[in-house]
């Protein structure tokens, strides 16, 4: 006999939502010149590198959501894990 199971939430959309960074389109015009030293030029490409890292680091854990969320609505509608959402070995 099959149990009648409420039906999960919906997920807000805010959560499904991956985020990108906008590409460098700065041109160099002449006389626009500005002179920094070494090491902050290197600390600049160092933060840029992690907010890279971090967007694609949010992008995965996005996407695993949204893989888990799936799978959790499966089995609450049907009461088995479909294929594809075994859990993961330890």
């Amino acid at each position: 006999m099959r149990t009648e199971r409420p039906e999960l939430p919906a997920r807000p959309a805010e959560l499904a939502r991956t985020e990108t960074l906008k590409p460098f389109t700065a041109e160099p015009r002449p006389g626009d010149e500005v002179r920094i030293s070494r090491t902050v030029l290197a600390e600049l490409y160092e933060r840029s590198a992690e907010a890279i890292g971090a967007v694609e680091r949010l992008n995965a854990r996005i996407i695993a959501n949204g893989r888990l969320w799936s799978c959790t609505s499966a089995i609450w509608v049907t009461g088995e894990a479909p294929p594809g959402c075994a859990s993961p070995a330890p």
